[in-house]
Order: C-alpha cells, then sequence, then structure tokens
C-alpha cells in the first residue's frame, strides 16, 4: 500500500512581510509606515540584509515598481533626507557675509537715548542746532539771497591741485585703538603670502578694500597715492620710489604690516583734516565754530544706527521729539519734497532740515 506523503516532506511557501514603501509626508501612515523589520536572507540564513535605497535615486524608483522582486533581494525604500543628522534635517539658513561695521540693534539706541545724561546731551546739542539755524536763515532773508544759493553744500576733497598731503605719520600711528588695529591685523593676515609676514601689490589693494578705504573718483585715487608715496617715502626712504610709478599695485615692492597699518592710519588722519576743512566752511556759512558743528555730527551719528552715513525720517522724528518737536510722517515728507530731499537724510540734508524746523514750533513757544 501506498504510504501517504508526510507534511514534513512537503515543500511549504514561506510569506514575506509586506514591502513598505513611504509615500513622503501626504502618506496616511506617515513614517510609521516604515518598517525596519530584519529580513531574512534569500538562502534562509536568518540573517539581517535588509538594504535602504533612497526614493530619489534609479534603484530606488525600480524599488517602487516591482516591490515583490525588491522584497527577494531585502531593499527598503527610505526617504532622501533619512541619513541625514539631525532627523529630520533643520532648515538651511544662507550665508551671510558679516560687515566690517556691525549694524547696532535699535534696543541700544533706545536704551542710550532713555538713559538721563545722553538724552539730555542730545536735547542741549539739538537745542542749539535749532536756535542758529534759525538764526542763519534770517541772517540769508535778509541779505535777499535765492533760496537756490542758501543750500549747504561740502565738498571733501583738496581745495586746489598743489594742496600737499601733510600727516603726521607717527602721531596717526599711535592714534590706532587697539580694537582698530587688531581688526586691521586680522584683515592683513588673510592675504599674506605663504611663509612671509609680507603681502604683495595685488593683496595690499585687496586689504584696503577689506578695510574701507576705497578711491572711486579721479581726486580720490590721487589722494590715495600720495599717501602711499608718503608711507613709502617714510618707512624706507626716497629710493625705493625710483623705478615704481605705482607702489600699491608694484610686483616688486610688498608691504609690511607695520606699513599697512601706516596706510591705514595716514588715510584716515587725512580725512579728518578733509573733514575739518569742510567743517570750517560750512560753519562759516551758519555762523557757529566747527566744535559746535562736531557736536551737531555726533548727534547725527547717534541717530545713523547701521553707521551708513544715512538716516530716515523716522530717525529724525524721533530726535525731534526730544526737543519737544512733534511734526508728523507727512509734514516730514512734504518739507523733504520742497526742499528736493530724498527719505534718506545725509548729514548736509540734515542740516538743512535743521534750518527749517522752526516751522513745526508752536506760536506760542515762538
Amino acid at each position: 500500500s501506498s504510504r501517504p506523503p508526510s507534511s514534513a516532506c512537503s515543500p511549504v511557501p514561506r510569506r514575506r512581510p509586506s514591502f513598505p514603501v513611504h509615500r513622503g509626508p501626504g502618506d496616511s501612515e506617515g513614517l510609521s509606515g516604515m518598517r525596519t523589520t530584519h529580513l531574512g536572507g534569500a538562502r534562509g540564513t536568518g540573517r539581517c540584509r535588509e538594504i535602504r535605497v533612497p526614493q530619489n535615486t534609479t534603484l530606488g524608483r525600480m524599488v517602487k515598481r516591482d516591490p515583490v522582486r525588491a522584497a527577494k533581494y531585502d531593499l527598503v525604500v527610505v526617504p532622501p533626507w533619512y541619513k541625514n543628522k539631525p532627523w529630520p534635517p533643520p532648515p538651511v539658513s544662507p550665508y551671510r557675509r558679516s560687515p566690517t561695521r556691525c549694524a547696532y540693534s535699535s534696543e541700544r539706541t533706545d536704551s542710550a537715548l532713555r538713559s538721563p545724561t545722553s538724552r539730555w546731551g542730545i536735547v542741549r546739542a539739538l537745542a542749539t542746532m535749532v536756535v542758529l539755524c534759525a538764526e542763519a536763515k534770517q541772517r540769508r532773508l535778509a541779505m535777499m539771497r535765492r533760496p537756490s544759493e542758501g543750500y549747504i553744500t561740502m565738498s571733501l576733497h583738496p581745495s586746489s591741485e598743489e594742496d600737499e598731503v601733510k600727516v603726521d605719520f607717527f602721531t596717526a600711528r599711535m592714534g590706532l585703538s587697539q580694537q582698530l588695529e587688531e581688526h586691521y591685523t586680522w584683515i592683513f593676515d588673510r592675504f599674506v603670502s605663504r611663509g612671509k609676514r609680507r603681502i604683495s601689490g595685488q593683496g595690499f589693494q585687496r586689504a584696503l578694500c577689506e578695510a574701507g578705504i576705497v578711491a572711486n573718483s579721479v581726486a580720490e585715487q590721487d589722494t590715495f597715492r600720495m599717501v602711499q608715496t608718503k608711507v613709502i617715502e617714510h618707512c624706507r626712504g626716497d629710493e625705493s620710489l625710483e623705478d615704481e610709478p605705482d607702489p600699491a599695485r608694484g610686483k616688486s615692492i610688498s608691504w609690511s604690516l607695520d606699513e599697512f597699518l601706516m596706510m591705514l592710519a595716514g588715510m584716515r588722519q587725512f580725512a579728518i583734516q578733509e573733514r575739518w576743512k569742510a567743517n570750517e566752511a560750512l560753519a562759516s556759512e551758519l555762523g557757529i565754530s566747527p566744535t559746535a558743528l562736531e557736536e551737531f555730527r555726533s548727534v547725527f551719528e547717534e541717530a545713523d544706527d547701521d553707521e551708513s552715513g544715512f538716516i530716515g525720517v523716522q530717525e529724525l522724528q524721533r530726535m525731534l521729539t526730544l526737543v519737544d518737536l512733534h511734526p508728523t510722517d507727512k509734514e516730514l515728507k512734504l518739507l523733504l519734497r520742497r526742499l528736493g530731499i530724498g527719505e534718506e537724510l545725509t548729514f548736509t540734508d540734515f542740516l538743512q532740515i535743521m534750518v527749517k524746523v522752526e516751522e513745526f514750533v508752536r506760536p506760542d513757544e515762538k
């Protein structure tokens, strides 16, 4: 008699778990639908052979099209950001280069204006400016000047081509603060040649631009060339300039750290001298002293939070509030339009506004 086939000898088909496919954030199961079960090998070895394949690759798309065959080779589809750490990845913030001059927050300025000492100093300077500018306006009206002649202009360039650069480099070098010297040294180290403590002519140009010394106009380029010639004469003597028409771009001349700092200090002192000359001309126009004009400039710089050389209408309105003048935003914009000034004010525009600011004084206070 034939024996019935034993169940132990008959092949039993093995069931494999369902193949997981992550369909993105819109999937109802979400990340919980991703299985990480340790699947057995194709030959029944029992070892974990699970292979995670990103779904945005060619192999990942093939696995999604044929999950049965993928399960045979233990392939599991995962999101493209699966291997990123931390998981899920944080949003990428764009890199922004930090400027040489940091922009101070408005909280710092507001706290400074709230302090009694700084607030009353600004109030005294603004009140003096209002009185002096009003007197200057009355003198101009008495002399019957045309309105176009009453506008204030200032030039930062030398008055004539024969003006020579007279800079005390030793005093200028000693006048650099420790913070500025450390900052300029850090800029110098970025362009130093390998194995040397000097920079080439091209690196010198780039380092000066990084430090904020940029000559745009022809007059500024001439001044820049005169100052660097004086620096080389001061540090090395006249013989270093015989065969070099442009020392800043010359390949045969390299610059040391002391010469670089001397150049920056000389340019700073020359800019201060030119600014003082412009202040003298502007102060004589208003009938005030250059020292008082510097106080007015300090008030302007106090309102210039980002040190860009411009203030807006809101900063001007906040400054006028300190001296009990309350023009509206619309009134200030109309005044700026009447004077032909934009909404970004320079120091000269600021003085023109202060000449007209007496129109906002209440009748009982005149």
